[in-house]
């Protein structure tokens, strides 16, 4: 996975009748909210690049990554790959990835409730 770039292009595998779709000019503008827990690096930049390469930049509000208490597991997520989880992600935020908020939860809370961390904090017109 780390050979892939972070931001790459995809192959459009829209159906015609969806490419065709002329939608309206005035949407309203969206937060995204992304939740993680124990996510490797590169994955996780790579969700938040494919949304902001491919997401018109006039209806993209912001994105908030929701970290869920990401925590070393000697079975399943090592110390090296929670270390990149801190401060690489939060600097990588911070420099290159606009629109992007970065929230830490202090204690694993579970997907719906991490969901909800993040909408709280949301200021787009929609979710």
């Amino acid at each position: 996975s780390e050979s892939i770039g972070v931001s790459r292009q995809q192959r459009d595998v829209r159906t015609r009748g969806c490419r065709q779709k002329v939608y309206p000019c005035r949407l309203p503008r969206a937060s995204v909210i992304m939740v993680f827990h124990n996510e490797h690096l590169v994955t996780l930049l790579r969700s938040v690049h494919s949304i902001l390469d491919h997401s018109p930049p006039d209806f993209l509000h912001e994105i908030i990554v929701v970290d869920d208490a990401s925590a070393i597991d000697p079975h399943r997520f090592d110390r090296s790959h929670w270390e990149r989880l801190q401060s690489e992600l939060t600097n990588y935020v911070v420099k290159h990835l606009p629109k992007t908020r970065l929230v830490r939860l202090p204690e694993r809370r579970g997907l719906i409730v991490a969901r909800m961390e993040g909408i709280w904090r949301a200021s787009g017109e929609v979710i």
